[in-house]
């Protein structure tokens, strides 16, 4: 909604100099506005909501610069995280809050957005909005998850998907996920679409590229910074040390996929000990996740999920139950009941998100159903 006309000439009448305002205060909405109108900055868009309780936001990704009031919080890994998991990478970002701490504005800079003490900084909101327009430049990096499949053949590749789409319709932000050297090739299956460049987009949120080469080019290619999450999905179980030490060292979360044959709970727990002698210096990766994905009926003598726990020395975080696929091979398996639950929780978990009810994961399992079917 546009609160103001564009009357004034002066300006560019264009999406990329809309600018957002997020508050669950209207009269820090109405100082902020004044300030931005005095300066000639005319199209504003406003939402009346505590940004921390905002689940997703459907902006344009045009749009040029977000300003979010956070009221009196100070938990910067917190905002950090739901500024990166809900608003475009291409956005601008300004956060607006009620303390005047040297120390969390730096928390701030270092995570490459700026802030600003409300109200003693109020008039510098409108430069920090012009120096943006004259930057375009961005110093958010994309959340990189990696889906490291602990043996070949057991869905490493369908769980990459699923969780990629999962976060694409949910938090409508730019996802790419990078398919890895030595991965599946059925990737054009398990999405259901033509991969037919280097990197396709199969719907508005979701890109994937294909047969992304070595790990150490993908974790730093430039392209990685245009979308808000980057997904890998590599076969962990033909790496050597230093590979697995380089995806633990520029990962921000890992997901160990496992299943109940012995040899994909050796490699998990060879690389999850590696992450703990990384983490005693200061490396590794905090956010670590281990998913059973159950490819194939188990009988009486598979062994139990305790018994897995226990062999694996670490948490199983989520289970898939096994799903008949599809009796045509060329069709794409779609996580359905359970199943389907199950990655909702892990991707819930993956997000930094308390699980929801179980009422309310159903009807999001039918939302993903439906969409798909499109």
């Amino acid at each position: 909604m546009l609160l103001f006309s564009n009357n004034d000439k002066s300006e560019t009448s264009t999406d990329k100099e809309a600018i957002v305002l997020i508050s669950a205060r209207t009269s820090w909405m109405d100082e902020v506005s004044s300030q931005l109108v005095l300066k000639n900055v005319i199209h504003i868009q406003r939402i009346t909501e505590n940004f921390l309780k905002i689940e997703s936001l459907d902006l344009s990704s045009t749009i040029h610069t977000v300003i979010i009031d956070i009221e009196n919080a100070t938990d910067t890994q917190k905002i950090i995280n739901k500024i990166n998991t809900i608003l475009v990478n291409t956005a601008s970002c300004l956060v607006v809050g009620d303390s005047d701490s040297i120390i969390l504005s730096q928390q701030f800079v270092q995570s490459g957005v700026h802030y600003l003490h409300y109200p003693s900084q109020l008039t510098d909101i409108v430069a920090q909005v012009k120096s943006a327009r004259l930057e375009f430049s961005n110093k958010r990096s994309a959340i990189k998850i990696s889906i490291l499949g602990c043996k070949g053949g057991i869905g490493t590749s369908t769980i990459s998907y699923h969780l990629a789409q999962y976060i694409a319709i949910n938090n409508r932000v730019p996802v790419l996920l990078v398919q890895g050297h030595g991965g599946s090739q059925d990737m054009d299956i398990i999405s259901d679409h033509i991969l037919d460049h280097d990197v396709t987009e199969v719907t508005d949120y979701l890109s994937i590229k294909k047969n992304g080469g070595e790990i150490t080019p993908n974790l730093h290619d430039p392209l990685l910074e245009r979308y808000n999450f980057s997904i890998f999905d590599y076969p962990v179980f033909n790496l050597d040390k230093e590979k697995i030490e380089h995806i633990l060292n520029f990962s921000d979360c890992v997901i160990f996929i496992i299943s109940h044959d012995l040899a994909s709970l050796r490699v998990a727990k060879l690389s999850q000990e590696v992450n703990r002698f990384l983490q005693t210096v200061g490396n590794g990766v905090k956010r670590e996740f281990t998913c059973l994905n159950q490819t194939k009926s188990t009988g009486g003598t598979a062994l139990s999920l305790s018994d897995l726990t226990a062999l694996l020395s670490n948490e199983i975080s989520t289970q898939i139950i096994y799903q008949r696929p599809p009796n045509d091979p060329s069709k794409p398996l779609r996580l359905q009941g359970k199943s389907a639950e199950s990655l909702n929780v892990l991707a819930q978990k993956v997000l930094g998100q308390n699980p929801m009810s179980r009422k309310s994961i159903g009807n999001l399992s039918g939302l993903i159903q439906h969409y798909f079917k499109k």
